[in-house]
C-alpha cells in the first residue's frame, strides 16, 4: 500500500466516500475517515464530525435519491493530497429539510502510520449553471418583490410565500433559505415590508427603489 499512488488511492477514497453516504453504509464511511474527520456542509454551513456524520448516515436520518460527483482534479504533496471536484445531490436530512443542491467539494487526505484516510471535507453551493468554454454566464437576477408587486395588481392582494416559490423567479439559494433555513421567517417578512414600501413609493408619487434580491 506504501508503494501505491497516493493520487490515485486517495481518487479512490473520495469515490468510496460518495458511494458510502449515497448507499448508507457507515461501515464504509468509518474505513475512510480519520477519527478527526471535519466536514462543512453547504447548506448553512455547520461543522460535522466524524460521529455526526456516521451517525446520521447509519440511522437514515441523512439520506440521498442522488448523488453524483465529476470534474475531479487531484493534487499530492507528500504526505498529503487535495481532491476537488463537484457534486450534484438531493435527499434529506431528517423529514422536515429536502435539499436538491449543486456544489463543489474539497476533500483534503493525509497518510498515517497505517495508510490514507480523508481528514477534511468541504461542500460549497454553486448558484449558477456552468459557463460553457470558461464564458461568462448571462444570467439576469429575477426580482421578487417585482412580481410580487405585479402579483399583487393583478389579484388584489401579496401573495403567498407559496406562490412566490412556485413563481420561478426565485433563486436557488434564496429558494432553498426560504423552504428550510433558519432565517426564513425573517426574510419573508423584509421581502413583503419590501414589496408594501415600494407601494407606497408609487402611490405617493416618489421613485421605486430598484433593490436586489438578497439585499
Amino acid at each position: 500500500m506504501q508503494n501505491s499512488d497516493p493520487g490515485s488511492e486517495c481518487a479512490g477514497l473520495t469515490n468510496g466516500y460518495f458511494r458510502a453516504i449515497r448507499e448508507g453504509d457507515a461501515a464504509e464511511l468509518s474505513r475512510i475517515l480519520a477519527d478527526d474527520f471535519l466536514l462543512i456542509e453547504p447548506l448553512w454551513g455547520w461543522k460535522v464530525t466524524r460521529v455526526t456524520l456516521l451517525r446520521d448516515i447509519e440511522k437514515g436520518t441523512l439520506k440521498f435519491a442522488n448523488l453524483n460527483h465529476s470534474g475531479m482534479h487531484v493534487r499530492s504533496y507528500r504526505d498529503t493530497v487535495i481532491i476537488t471536484g463537484r457534486t450534484e445531490a438531493a435527499g434529506n436530512l431528517g423529514p422536515f429539510s429536502p435539499f436538491d443542491v449543486t456544489c463543489r467539494y474539497t476533500h483534503v487526505h493525509i497518510r498515517k502510520p497505517a495508510g490514507w484516510v480523508m481528514v477534511a471535507a468541504q461542500e460549497t453551493l454553486i448558484d449558477s449553471p456552468e459557463p460553457l468554454n470558461d464564458e461568462p454566464v448571462a444570467k439576469p437576477a429575477p426580482d421578487v418583490v417585482a412580481w410580487m408587486m405585479e402579483r399583487r395588481r393583478a389579484t388584489g392582494r401579496t401573495p403567498s410565500l407559496e406562490e412566490v416559490l412556485g413563481s420561478g423567479c426565485v433563486g436557488r439559494v434564496l429558494t432553498r433559505v426560504l423552504t428550510y433555513g433558519s432565517q426564513r421567517h425573517r426574510i419573508w417578512q423584509k421581502l413583503d415590508e419590501e414589496v408594501q414600501s415600494r407601494i407606497a413609493e408609487q402611490q405617493s408619487g416618489g421613485t421605486v427603489r430598484r433593490g436586489s434580491l438578497d439585499d
